[in-house]
Formats: structure tokens, C-alpha cells, sequence
């Protein structure tokens, strides 16, 4: 949930993030429309202001739990007994960041954390399904310099060789 270069205020720095989330419950949009330009040197809009407003608990929230999970990993990983590679100590760190979502109630997290992991797992199996056809592939290649060998063998191409070598680049 990183926010675009452009965003003027979710680029602040965290502090500065947190000043004017605070400004923003204490003032409505319109007033705190040239707090922020005199505080933090922004001109913005209103609906740029309540975007940041809703934005900002969610960002620091996720922010905690990606610590959580990453400490959490760091613990596992320091635990040799446990025999955790980096793919399983991610999984791990996911569940327990879910749990997190789920123990707060909050739903909006939870989906968002469950989107994420289907994400990768959807990435995970385009690898899977990409390192398949580059064997099939190597395979296919494989066999083509073995009638190219072949034929070499022989003293030359045939009708026969010539004839094999098409399908298998046809193959290809």
C-alpha cells in the first residue's frame, strides 16, 4: 500500500504524517485547508485531506503489523530446531499478521492481508508454470540437436533427417 511519488501528503514524512492527522480531528477540511498550507508548506484540497484522513490509520496500522510479522520472522529464523526456510517463515509471519486482523475486528485489514497472500500465490504458480515451460522448451532443444547429432553421424542429412529435424523445430 505504498502511495503514489505524487501524493503530497502521504509522502510526508511519519511525523509530519502524524501532526497532520492530528490536525485533522481537531479541525474540519475547510479549516485546516490553510493550517496545512502554513504548517507543512502543501497546498491541497478537501478531498485530498479527507483521502489522507481515511488513509492514514489504515497505513499505520498495516505499518505495525508488517513490523510484528517481520520480528516475528527474525525470532523463527534465530530458532535452528524449528527448520524454517525463508518461503515458510513468510507464511508464518502472514498467518500470525492475520490474526492480528482478525483478534482487532477489523475486516477491511483482514481482506486486505488475504487478497495479498492470494496474490503471491498467484505469482508463485506463474513461476511454477513459467520454470515448466522453459523445460519443456530445454526438452524441445534437447531433442533437436540430437537429430542434428544424428544426422552428423550419419554423413549428412537425408530425406529421412531432414524431415525429422522440421517437427522438431515445428515443435518449437
Amino acid at each position: 500500500m505504498k502511495p503514489r511519488s505524487d501524493s503530497k501528503l502521504k509522502t510526508l514524512p511519519a511525523q509530519k504524517q502524524e501532526q497532520l492527522y492530528a490536525l485533522l480531528r481537531a479541525n474540519s477540511y475547510k479549516a485546516a485547508l490553510p493550517l496545512v498550507q502554513k504548517t507543512f508548506g502543501v497546498v491541497t484540497s478537501e478531498a485530498s485531506l479527507s483521502q489522507f484522513y481515511s488513509w492514514y490509520p489504515l497505513s499505520r496500522r498495516l505499518e505495525q503489523a508488517k513490523s510484528f510479522a517481520d520480528q516475528l520472522k527474525e525470532s523463527l529464523a534465530k530458532n535452528p530446531a524449528l527448520n524454517l526456510d525463508a518461503e515458510k517463515l513468510s507464511t508464518v509471519a502472514q498467518v500470525a499478521f492475520e490474526a492480528q486482523a482478525v483478534q482487532e475486528q477489523d475486516s477491511a485489514l483482514f481482506m486486505g492481508l488475504r487478497k495479498l497472500r492470494q496474490k503471491d500465490a498467484d505469482l508463485a504458480l506463474q513461476a511454477k508454470n513459467q520454470d515448466l515451460r522453459l523445460r519443456q522448451y530445454e526438452e524441445k532443444i534437447s531433442a533437436a540437436r540430437a537429430s542434428l547429432e544424428k544426422a552428423a553421424s550419419k554423413g549428412g542429412l537425408s530425406k529421412e533427417t531432414r524431415e525429422l529435424i522440421e517437427q522438431q523445430l515445428a515443435l518449437l
